[in-house]
């Protein structure tokens, strides 16, 4: 019998935590009995696919910003993909490649077809006309949709106001990490690697330089922590179209290190003594839990599923969006207190086992498989 085939589409292959999922999935559901084929437009994150043996279909035409000719463009590719692969599942990953990948498979009666919600389409920073649009090429995708599988407890309670699933269509997956990659790196070596003194009090950030994740708040925080906690220092990992703003606005603090993209990131969590979120929304933020499998405890905001990783006082601290003081005064806070640091980094870490695996992950999107094509065959 043929192994089922699958097309996981993504809009983009640079760095982020929808890539990350994507990834997790195309290298563990083989040993769960799957074919796996990527498609999405070519970015940093495609080389690990190709290099892991995945096989790989660059989309060049998918991009964010809504266009017709390039969207029509981007119809077309993904028409011939679904005609050449013969694939039984698609599942899709982000909005341009939701919306349009979901439409194309139901058009080529796809038998299984899902939708990772990893943060909602529409934020507080569109423009009216911009939201009315992505709802409605939402909901129009989200009707031919089999699955929608939302990340955490707060995006599916979102997905259901904004009408954007059925409640019978959630499933709720969170996405996993390795946890054992992260638990294993070594301190010393990532202070080593990242410059940093041996007793500084390091705060880390990582992240793509963008409005969604506020890194101008990261800079403020920072600016007010180390005038407070003299050994305080703050590194900024990550890329991004705001990474250069961010630079400026850092510069003349040795305190405050904004080092751009690492390909290394695993490693350097351990260089850690504290990680901070700023975002002003989120789906269910990988890098908090890639810094609490590490052991590092978290300060973040208070937005979707950021409450649901964070538990304040257990494994963790959040305050509102936007509240640049009282980040500060967690963040400084926990600096001059050592001893809680140590106490919900050790419930963070036994959190993160029990419920945010990667093997969890991969063996909940591949039951959800089994279970669609099972249920559309018998039809």
């Amino acid at each position: 019998m043929n192994r089922p085939r699958v097309l996981q589409l993504i809009t983009h292959l640079d760095p982020g935590g929808a890539q990350e999922t994507v990834i997790l999935l195309a290298k563990g559901l083989p040993a769960r009995g799957f074919d796996v084929v990527v498609a999405g437009r070519p970015g940093s994150e495609a080389v690990r696919l190709t290099e892991a043996g995945i096989t790989y279909i660059p989309v060049d035409e998918l991009f964010r910003p809504i266009s017709l000719g390039k969207d029509a463009r981007a119809f077309r590719a993904i028409h011939g993909i679904l005609r050449d692969q013969q694939v039984d599942v698609v599942h899709t990953h982000s909005s341009k490649a939701g919306v349009i990948g979901r439409i194309s498979a139901r058009l080529h009666r796809v038998p299984a077809i899902v939708h990772t919600s990893h943060g909602l389409p529409i934020n507080p920073d569109m423009g009216r006309g911009q939201r009315i649009a992505l709802l409605m090429a939402e909901r129009a995708s989200a009707r031919v949709s089999h699955r929608v599988i939302a990340v955490s407890r707060a995006t599916s309670r979102e997905l259901l106001h904004l009408k954007l699933a059925r409640s019978e269509q959630i499933e709720i997956i969170p996405s996993g990490v390795a946890i054992g990659r992260f638990a294993s790196a070594d301190r010393a070596e990532a202070r080593r690697l990242l410059e940093l003194p041996d007793d500084a009090l390091v705060v880390g950030w990582v992240g793509r330089h963008f409005e969604q994740k506020r890194p101008q708040h990261v800079i403020e925080v920072a600016r007010r922590v180390v005038e407070r906690v003299p050994r305080a220092m703050f590194v900024l990992i990550g890329d991004g179209p705001l990474l250069e703003r961010s630079r400026a606005a850092a510069s003349g603090d040795r305190r405050i290190r904004v080092v751009g993209h690492r390909s290394d990131v695993d490693r350097l969590y351990a260089a850690f003594d504290l990680f901070l979120l700023a975002s002003a929304w989120e789906g269910l933020p990988r890098t908090v839990l890639e810094a609490q499998a590490a052991g590092v405890p978290v300060v973040a905001t208070d937005v979707n599923g950021v409450r649901e990783a964070v538990r304040p006082g257990e494994t963790g601290y959040l305050a509102p969006a936007g509240d640049i003081d009282q980040l500060a005064e967690r963040v400084s806070r926990l600096l001059e207190n050592g001893e809680e640091r140590v106490r919900l980094s050790e419930n963070a870490k036994r959190t993160i086992d029990a419920e945010y695996s990667e093997e969890h992950t991969i063996a909940a999107t591949a039951r959800l498989y089994e279970d669609l094509l099972t249920t559309t065959t018998r039809r």
